[in-house]
């Protein structure tokens, strides 16, 4: 051992980060030995003690990060404002795992006006539904990140913001972001970072029923995956894969995707229902199949964890499968969920409840009450250029005696991530130099992807360009 610890614990975070942007493993045994030396300044034993944590996270060993985050609660407090805040935040995250909300809740309001460090837990605010903390802390980071040129920086909070743009069903805002994430993250060798912007835009595809689209990316995800891997980002790229097939109706292909994702679960003491999205996925499936006896089983443990966590919008979810699963007294279950989601800006869970609502009624008789949700499902999926579902919808709607016109498919969604990422920038007036400075490439590069972006969608000048990938969810 160096006769310093502290210059031994700064020479093994600093490789540790280096392997943790590249996609590499992380060497726990050597961080836990030395998180474990007295001599530590609070500094580095808090740095060590978040590798720790980060480690049995992405392992889905939630009560192993919560026994860490005791320490790491405990270092923090003694160490300075740079790594004191960092430290709560992370230890905050680790107990939102087991379950601990009332540990979680005080953790981040000692934290709550510190934006870089709640940039750093983004993922799991967005768990623990603070959407608006979450974009605020995001977008103040990634402005600083852009001004410092930080590149991590902003690889990471552009990765992040794509999840919280899917989560509250801001499509090409999502896209756009995980966008900029994958080109950046790419060009950079930050892999890790770039999976899980790639996680996200997978999602996007899914709810947009592009099938090549997202089977690829999702491919990509566990090729980078391979050397780090997340069990967390694991499943929520095998619940794209899910919610592809949901949409497009193919169930049992939603089962043998998820299936195997909720056993992972089962599998663990992982209590946070944000964690495992999937499961009313899964449980809508078996519905959709007449496995209503494994519909019921897979929702009870999902109902457990989302009651334990008071998380309204699984409760919401809960409410809209048992509304599914319900011979007769349905309308109460979907109007509990809708309840629920009152005031929520999850638009296309709310879609999704009325779409389910409105095919109950529908079939019961009852046409007028079912074309009310239906017409919103089928305006809020087509906000967003949801193909399967807004399908969905207007077949409902026309069942119904209305008709529903053709719609008009979004463009964007031809774009690779690079070509929207440039196109965007296109968008904002740069010129090709500029942007090959932003993004690190050549300006041929640059040209080469705009000329592509052109023959896809059929175009032949910047300003066409613009007007057409200029998001608008």
């Amino acid at each position: 051992m160096a006769a310093d610890p502290n210059l031994e614990a700064q020479a093994l975070l600093e490789r540790e980060g280096i392997r943790a942007a590249q996609g590499f493993e992380p060497d726990v045994a050597a961080v836990d030995a030395l998180a474990r030396t007295e001599q530590l300044d609070p500094d580095r034993a808090t740095q060590l003690f978040i590798n720790l944590v980060a480690a049995r996270s992405n392992a889905f060993d939630a009560a192993g990060a919560a026994e860490v985050a005791v320490r790491l609660e405990d270092a923090a407090r003694g160490a300075g404002p740079w790594w004191s805040p960092r430290g709560l935040a992370c230890a905050a995250a680790a107990y939102l795992a087991v379950g601990d909300v009332e540990t979680f809740e005080r953790l981040i309001r000692e934290v709550e006006h510190e934006d870089g460090p709640l940039a750093n837990v983004a993922l799991d605010l967005i768990w623990a539904e603070r959407y608006q903390l979450t974009r605020r802390a995001l977008v103040s980071s990634l402005r600083e990140g852009r001004s410092a040129g930080n590149r991590l920086r902003i690889i990471w909070n552009q990765a992040c913001l794509a999840h919280l743009e899917l989560r509250v069903g801001r499509l090409a805002a999502s896209q756009t972001a995980a966008a900029e994430a994958i080109t950046f993250g790419d060009a950079h060798g930050i892999l890790t970072y770039a999976a899980i912007a790639r996680v996200a835009l997978a999602g996007v595809y899914a709810w947009r029923g592009e099938s090549e689209a997202c089977q690829a990316v999702v491919d990509d995800f566990f090729v980078a995956e391979t050397e780090r891997p997340s069990i967390s980002d694991d499943l929520a790229a095998r619940g794209a894969l899910g919610l592809l097939a949901l949409g497009l109706g193919r169930y049992e292909a939603v089962v043998d995707a998820l299936a195997p994702a909720e056993a992972t679960w089962a599998g663990t003491d992982h209590v946070e229902p944000s964690a495992v999205s999937f499961v009313p996925d899964l449980v809508e499936a078996h519905v959709y199949l007449g496995n209503g006896g494994a519909a019921r089983v897979s929702l009870e443990r999902f109902r457990r964890a989302a009651e334990m966590t008071d998380r309204r919008w699984a409760l919401a979810a809960v409410a809209r499968c048992e509304g599914m699963l319900a011979v007769d007294d349905y309308a109460a279950q979907f109007e509990r969920s809708l309840t629920l989601l009152e005031g929520s800006p999850l638009a296309l869970e709310r879609a999704r409840t009325r779409l389910a609502y409105g095919e109950r009624l529908r079939r019961a008789g009852q046409r007028r009450e079912a074309r009310v949700h239906l017409r919103e499902a089928h305006e809020a999926f087509s906000a967003v250029d949801a193909a399967p579902w807004i399908q969905r919808a207007a077949a409902e709607l026309r069942a119904t005696g209305e008709t529903v016109g053709p719609r008009t498919p979004d463009r964007r969604s031809q774009l690779s991530p690079q070509e929207l990422q440039i196109a965007q920038l296109v968008g904002e007036g740069k010129t090709n130099k500029e942007i090959a400075a932003r993004l690190y490439l050549s300006p041929k590069t640059i040209e080469y992807h705009l000329a592509n972006a052109y023959r896809k969608l059929e175009i032949h000048s910047r300003a066409e360009l613009a007007r057409a990938v200029v998001a608008t969810d």
